[in-house]
């Protein structure tokens, strides 16, 4: 995967930062692809242990975790992944703009950014399990998690969640209890301008 996912950064001209720090399982890898201002993040490794399963996660948009720091929501992410048989995550979302607040999202006029559609379509299929967890929120913006779930649908990858929530939207894990299974994650009912 982290061969991969270098060879994508390099060939679009994007800044590829990484760590290896001890883990219980030996060392642990981690990658983090920016833009060059490093105001989008494309794509965020963690890898635990040699070779294995890779979980990738598709949230919302990514906060403040780098190669060498983690935040709340991927130390969630690697508890699910690590419960659920992986020994590495990589995350990819529906919107590669930086921030801890999801409100930019609306303010932005271009919160996915200009490689955000290719490093999923690239991407995902590295995984062995997908899993979409951008949560109720901000979504819907530009439709994004109608494109997104099409874009991977059109890989012929299945889709998993942590559950979802009354909208029928994927749950984001942070909010979750840590014994949350996987389930199989079903399109919402189409509303009026795609899902909520």
């Amino acid at each position: 995967m982290e061969a991969e996912l270098t060879r994508w950064a390099t060939r679009h001209g994007l800044a590829v930062d990484s760590s290896t720090t001890p883990t219980l399982d030996g060392s642990g890898d981690s990658y983090a692809v920016f833009n060059a201002d490093r105001t989008h993040r494309f794509a965020l490794t963690r890898r635990w242990a040699a070779g294995g399963r890779t979980a990738v996660f598709v949230m919302l948009n990514p906060s403040t975790a780098k190669a060498a720091a983690d935040d709340p929501t991927i130390r969630r992410c690697i508890s699910a992944a690590r419960r659920t048989g992986h020994q590495a995550l990589l995350v990819l979302n529906l919107f590669s703009i930086i921030s801890a607040d999801p409100a930019v999202l609306v303010s932005d006029p271009q919160p996915a950014g200009p490689l955000t559609d290719d490093a999923l379509t690239s991407l995902a299929h590295l995984g062995d399990t997908v899993i979409v967890a951008w949560g109720a929120g901000h979504s819907a913006i530009h439709n994004r998690a109608d494109t997104v779930v099409q874009l991977l649908l059109d890989q012929r990858l299945e889709l998993a969640c942590l559950g979802t929530n009354r909208n029928g939207t994927p749950k984001h894990p942070v909010r979750l209890p840590e014994s949350n299974p996987l389930i199989v994650y079903r399109l919402p009912a189409r509303a009026e301008g795609g899902i909520a």
